[in-house]
């Protein structure tokens, strides 16, 4: 097999169905290709001819089901509340899960919990904590406030979320 075999398409599967391509004038200097190359170009020419593609494929088509009328499935006594239907996708066993893979990323960082060394200083993380940082992602998606400062004002007629988060 030629190099100049390798580096073109030939023999490639259904090379009938395009109109051909001129060929284009192969420089005066080939260029010196590895035997990585080589080997790279073998294996490609070995993977598209052993490639079984049908001309006129045929599917099957999956049935169509009809439409079945939309029902609201709850746990039974379930009174709705936005924090009921919260806990109904986030429950108490996977916020826990999140508290503890939290805190273990930060000891597998090596993060400070010295009143000494560099970075912001890390403190384990409590449930109640990680639902408030939940509850403040939730509120900022849903308030659209202009900028993130004004969840920090102190005026009496706009909610104050950031004071029940803890700042060591």
């Amino acid at each position: 097999m030629d190099i100049q075999d390798l580096l073109n398409d030939t023999g490639d599967v259904r090379d009938d169905l395009n109109p051909p391509i001129p060929p284009v004038p192969a420089p005066e200097k080939l260029p010196k290709i590895t035997s990585g190359e080589i080997h790279l170009g073998l294996l490609h020419s070995e993977i598209k001819c052993s490639a079984s593609v049908p001309f006129n494929p045929t599917f099957k088509s999956i049935p169509r089901v009809q439409p079945q009328p939309f029902q609201l499935c709850l746990p039974a006594r379930f009174k709705a509340s936005p924090l009921a239907f919260f806990k109904l996708f986030f429950t108490e066993a996977m916020l826990n899960v999140l508290v503890e893979n939290t805190n273990l990323y930060a000891e597998v960082k090596k993060a400070r919990t010295t009143p000494y060394g560099k970075g912001r200083r890390w403190y384990p993380i409590s449930l109640r904590e990680l639902s408030i940082w939940i509850a403040l992602h939730i509120y900022i998606g849903l308030c659209n406030n202009s900028n993130i400062e004004s969840y920090w004002i102190t005026d009496l007629y706009i909610h104050q979320p950031m004071q029940h988060m803890s700042f060591y």
